[in-house]
């Protein structure tokens, strides 16, 4: 499906606001978001990232395909256009056009290979959207 693409025009290798923002942020918290930032940054060497809307999303060039955000007792992980991603375990929450993500509260029951593929397939969804454009 073919749809106007999201972009960021302040990505970087390493943005040193997203530093900064992990030290704000309640340690375990903090912990938990860093840990599946991390995984969206090892998709690719090619991966990006920015602060956005207050919280680190991981881009492909500008286009960001994921992102982490830290509230007071649970963490997203977003996913730019988790609408389109297969999601057999139901995991994804939303009901906006495109957005979706995962809420973990610390401890939660979430098998950690399944959020895995779903970062893993929404890198290779824009992948794929990057090259139809």
């Amino acid at each position: 499906m073919q749809i106007a693409l999201f972009e960021l025009i302040n990505s970087h290798k390493i943005d040193p606001e997203i530093a900064k923002w992990w030290e704000i942020k309640p340690r375990c918290l903090s912990a938990l978001a860093k840990k599946w930032f991390q995984k969206m940054k090892r998709c690719s060497p090619e991966i990006r990232e920015t602060l956005h809307d207050g919280f680190p999303a991981a881009c492909i060039g500008k286009f960001p395909f994921a992102y982490v955000d830290s509230f007071k007792s649970h963490v997203n992980i977003g996913f730019y256009y988790g609408a389109f991603l297969p999601d057999p375990e139901r995991l994804l929450i939303g009901t906006g056009k495109r957005m979706r993500h995962v809420k973990l509260k610390l401890g939660s029951e979430i098998e950690g290979n399944v959020l895995e593929t779903l970062i893993e397939e929404s890198y290779k969804d824009l992948k794929l959207r990057l090259i139809e454009s």
